[in-house]
C-alpha cells in the first residue's frame, strides 16, 4: 500500500465588512494550492462566488450588501487552481439572503482535487432555521492510490 499523500484542509471565514481584508485573505488562503498538494478550503467567504449575479442596475442596495458584492476573492482562489465546488457541480444555490436582504452563495467548498473526486455538494434547506446561513455539505472521494 502506498502511503497517502498529505492534504491541505482550511476552515475560513473571511472577513464580513472589509472587502480588501478579504482579498488579502483569499490571497494567502490561497498558498494552500502552491504546495502541489490536494487542499480544500471551506467556510464563510463573505463575498459573491464566480457564479453570483449581481443586483439589477439602479437598485442601491445599503452599502454592506454591495461589499459583499465583490467577486475578487473568488477568482483569487479559482486562479490559484482552488474552484468553487458548486459552480463545478451545477450547484448555484445561495447560502445568505433566504430571510431577508441579499441572497448569494457566500458559504463555499474550493478545491484542487480532480474532477472525479467530487461526488455532490448540497445545501442544507432548514424548515426553521436558527441561522441566516445555510450549511452546506460537500460529498468527496479521496484515495490514497489510483484504482
Amino acid at each position: 500500500m502506498t502511503k497517502p499523500e498529505a492534504a491541505e484542509l482550511a476552515n475560513v471565514h473571511l472577513a464580513p465588512s472589509s472587502p480588501l481584508k478579504r482579498r488579502m485573505e483569499a490571497e494567502a488562503c490561497s498558498l494552500l494550492a502552491q504546495h502541489g498538494r490536494p487542499a480544500i478550503l471551506c467556510g464563510d467567504l463573505n463575498a459573491f462566488s464566480i457564479t453570483d449575479t449581481p443586483p439589477l442596475p439602479g437598485s442601491t442596495p445599503p452599502l454592506k450588501e454591495r461589499k459583499k458584492q465583490d467577486k475578487r476573492p473568488a477568482i483569487e482562489l479559482e486562479e490559484a487552481g482552488l474552484r468553487d465546488m458548486g459552480a463545478f457541480l451545477g450547484n448555484t444555490e445561495p447560502t445568505v439572503g433566504h430571510r431577508s436582504g441579499l441572497a448569494y452563495r457566500c458559504d463555499r467548498f474550493h478545491t484542487n482535487l480532480p474532477d472525479d473526486a467530487l461526488k455532490g455538494l448540497h445545501i442544507v434547506r432548514e424548515d426553521q432555521p436558527n441561522s441566516n446561513h445555510r450549511p452546506v455539505v460537500a460529498e468527496l472521494e479521496i484515495c490514497d492510490s489510483p484504482g
